[in-house]
């Protein structure tokens, strides 16, 4: 028996948890022994319900197919294994449909209690302004544009946002701004050259932002440059 018996259905496994948005972010935080281990188990259950299957049509014309790709890529596995690995492949297809990346991606970070990605998720898709307060202490209001919360556990993530003021925080005056964005905002495309990326760990706190609440005084001075500041 060919040793690709074995590894078929393991690789199996893994594809389809790989490629599952329900399983995905899981997975990457996962220790590699439990990836091993689960894209195993996973594999041999689709091993086992593709050997099952094929069992009770053993003449089928997908028995006859799998055998006739096993001859012509000269594997030499089972029509079993070769099975799983289809499975693999399609079931995620399936599953997709009912479950977005957004939805899994928000999912496990409820489970892992990760509130500030969780914030930073539902403003985007909200399109409410946020407050990105940095260590420094520079301060932006904006909108978010996308955010990598971390794929495995060691807290490193960063945020992408378009500015629409900036200024600082003290403890005289709290937040003040010095400089308004919005007029040089004029189109899609200078929101790219406005555009900032951050480390997660350079943020000091990120919040909702309502330019209604906030007490206005004068107007802070217009960029009409191409770049943040």
């Amino acid at each position: 028996m060919s040793n690709l018996e074995f590894f078929i259905p393991a690789l199996a496994g893994y594809l389809l948890l790989r490629l599952s948005h329900i399983w995905k972010f899981g997975l990457l935080r996962e220790a590699g022994y439990h990836v091993v281990f689960r894209s195993t188990l996973v594999g041999m259950l689709l091993y086992s319900a593709t050997g099952l299957a094929l069992s009770q049509w053993p003449s089928s014309r997908v028995v006859a197919w799998l055998e006739g790709a096993n001859e012509l890529t000269g594997l030499a596995i089972s029509a079993p294994a070769a099975g799983s690995l289809c499975l693999s492949l399609v079931v995620p297809f399936l599953l997709n449909l009912f479950s977005s990346k957004s939805d899994a991606a928000q999912r496990l970070l409820r489970r892992k209690g990760d509130l500030v990605e969780l914030l930073i998720r539902e403003a985007i898709r909200e399109q409410s302004l946020l407050e990105f307060a940095l260590d420094g202490g520079k301060t932006y209001v904006g909108f978010g544009v996308d955010s990598s919360f971390d794929d495995h556990g060691d807290g490193v993530g960063s945020v992408r946002f378009v500015p629409l003021l900036s200024g600082f925080r003290d403890s005289r005056h709290g937040l003040v701004f010095t400089t308004s964005y919005a007029h040089a905002l004029r189109s899609p495309g200078d929101f790219e050259s406005f555009t900032i990326a951050t480390p997660r760990p350079q943020l000091k706190w990120i919040r909702r932002f309502d330019l209604d609440l906030y007490p206005w005084g004068e107007e802070p001075p217009v960029v009409l440059g191409t770049e943040a500041d």
